[in-house]
């Protein structure tokens, strides 16, 4: 594959980066090499627009240095910013003609009318792009810091000590992203995985030819022929190109009922379009939760080490300073597998990238020619209209494709049960909890496993001490076995009721833990039943269910709140708890009992006081 040597120029404020020829350099001119999809890749910086010459080539010179360090890994839309935002500083000095001429004049003050500038101009203090105005504020700031690091004493020491911090106001976290609901991320996928599938259908093999319409003209489909040799042979063919033109002029006059052709129907039966891209990567992004932007950026040769069905994707993450060559093993297989998806796609996008030139995985057609390695973000929106995608209030879904790692994470969150030691892959436990689980999505489910652990703990607290007739029987055989909070020589008196109470077995009534010692227990009878010295046996289940059924008959002379204030714990505690320990035929049994005896229930007045 040849490697084509490319050169792009910056020169602010126009933003605009074009490929050009070396450009003379100079103190305000500098040439950055690139990582990026082409090898030997520059970016030529002009400077030469900045006002107050002498500030402008310290700044310069800081620029450079900073972005020629060993370790830096540029790109044109990284040096872009970077560049835009030191032509916001010398915006600043213009409008508000301070006296700085060179970096000496620099001073603390100056910083901070920076600083308020920036909220003014940007929407406030409390305003949107909060962490846009401090990227703004720390460039100037980084770059003085670092003429302060190779010219000791070129900034005063007030100056000095105001680059110590970016901003006089407290840092208030921004609200994290979100992650997408479990039906609209289903929704992407499917509408994903249709566009990936309709890619794979439409695209002719690399070294074939599309096959041309029939329901075309006779006269057309000869010229419609020609213009599919030629795009195979140039790779693309623009739309005011005389080949194109003839067969849109001819398929108008024979075939007027057929719309068309179009720029992309031709040229996407050669080449991936930017849906299909975003498509792959929408997929991508939900099955293995790479960044997007590292997704975005792939190489061809981005899979290693293939085996027993698996591989590893390598990917370069340019946040991660010092480490940003990641891998990561997925499945192999077919396109329902991160490795089927990928190997789909070097298919898919091989003429393209013969055509364009480099190692870009994502090289994909445009009306301006081929694009590779291009953010897609802000074009997801046209994936999103052409396949209709609502969002949780039926509106038409604002795609933003960063939104998918959070919705993978999310997930894979509710798959490993909020264990952060398995939910934390590619970042620390820290991060993975304040980034990626701390989420409105997942707001719910952390509310719910609260309230769950509360529960558990409240039952587990005030779980009864039950002694089933199967236990009666093995303590009577043998005492010793007992495990009552009674002395040994006593346990067999205990179970035949010495020490009962009218609805358990007391083993400590001059010992309650809601009263003092050595006096009789305060608490109301049925306190009992939530009572760390109440052992409750099979003898007293008549009394039990005399008792639930009074409470039962209680819902129809009080208020659903009053009831559920007064007795719903008990009776949780009486059903759910104490009844289903025991045989089903016992509590028939039990129930039985009660019914024939009227003098089981011992109840004061205040019992049925509404």
């Amino acid at each position: 594959m040849t490697i084509k040597k490319r050169e792009h120029r910056i020169h602010m404020p126009s933003s605009v980066l074009t490929v050009g020829t070396t450009l003379e350099i100079g103190p305000l001119r500098f040439v950055v090499p690139l990582t990026g999809a082409f090898e030997q890749e520059t970016m030529t910086v002009d400077l030469t627009g900045l006002s107050r010459p002498r500030l402008a080539r310290a700044f310069a010179a800081a620029l450079r240095d900073d972005l020629l360090a060993p370790g830096t890994m540029c790109t044109k839309e990284m040096i872009s910013v970077r560049v835009r935002e030191l032509f916001r500083f010398f915006r600043f000095l213009d409008e508000t003609k301070d006296p700085v001429d060179a970096t000496e004049d620099v001073t603390a003050g100056v910083i901070d009318r920076y600083e308020v500038w920036l909220n003014e101009t940007m929407g406030g203090e409390n305003g949107s792009g909060s962490i846009h105005r401090r990227h703004c504020i720390a460039r100037p700031i980084a770059l003085l810091r670092l003429i302060e690091l190779n010219n000791p004493g070129t900034l005063q020491a007030e100056t000095v000590d105001r680059l110590g911090y970016l901003s006089q106001t407290m840092w208030c976290p921004s609200v994290p992203r979100d992650a997408y609901s479990a039906t609209v991320a289903a929704a992407i996928r499917r509408a994903a995985r249709d566009q990936v599938f309709n890619a794979a259908q439409r695209i002719a093999p690399d070294g074939t030819l599309p096959a041309v319409p029939d329901e075309l003209h006779g006269k057309v489909q000869s010229r419609y022929a020609t213009l599919l040799a030629e795009i195979d042979r140039r790779g693309f063919v623009p739309v005011l190109d005389p080949i194109f033109n003839s067969v849109s002029q001819m398929a108008r006059k024979y075939n007027p009922h057929i719309k068309g052709p179009y720029f992309e129907d031709v040229h996407g039966r050669f080449h991936l379009t930017l849906v299909d891209a975003v498509g792959f990567l929408a997929l991508l992004s939900l099955e293995t939760g790479i960044e997007i932007e590292c997704l975005a950026r792939l190489r061809a040769d981005c899979l290693k080490n293939p085996a027993k069905g698996f591989v590893d994707v390598e990917y370069m993450k340019r946040r991660a300073r010092g480490m940003e060559w990641k891998r990561l093993r997925v499945r192999d297989g077919g396109t329902g597998t991160a490795g089927g998806l990928i190997r789909l796609a070097l298919r898919l996008t091989a003429r393209a990238r013969r055509h364009h030139g480099g190692d870009a995985l994502w090289t994909y057609i445009s009306g301006f020619g081929f694009v590779a390695n291009k953010d897609m973000g802000i074009k997801a929106r046209y994936f999103a209209r052409r396949h209709d995608l609502k969002d949780d209030d039926g509106k038409p879904l604002t795609l933003h494709l960063s939104r998918l790692r959070k919705t993978y994470k999310a997930e894979w969150y509710l798959k490993t049960n909020g264990q952060l030691e398995d939910f934390a892959v590619g970042h620390t436990v820290e991060v993975a909890a304040n980034h990626y689980a701390d989420i409105p999505a997942l707001k719910r489910l952390h509310e719910q496993t609260v309230a769950d652990a509360l529960k558990d703990a409240h039952d587990a607290a005030l779980k009864p001490r039950l002694i089933t007739t199967a236990d009666e029987d093995e303590i009577l055989d043998n005492p010793a076995t007992a495990n009552l909070p009674v002395p040994l020589e006593d346990a067999v008196a205990f179970l035949d009721g010495a020490q009962d109470v009218w609805l358990a077995s007391c083993s400590g009534f001059y010992a309650s833990p809601f009263g003092t010692k050595g006096k009789a227990c305060p608490v109301p009878f049925w306190g009992c039943l939530e009572c760390r010295n109440a052992v409750i046996t099979s003898r007293k289940l008549p009394t039990l269910v005399a008792f639930l059924d009074f409470i039962i008959a209680q819902r129809e002379a009080l208020s659903g709140a009053d009831w559920a204030a007064k007795f719903g714990r008990t009776h949780a505690r009486i059903a759910d708890q104490i009844l289903p320990a025991f045989p089903e035929a016992q509590v028939c049994a039990a129930r039985a009992i009660a019914a024939t005896r009227n003098d089981l229930l011992y109840l004061p007045p205040e019992a049925g006081a509404r």
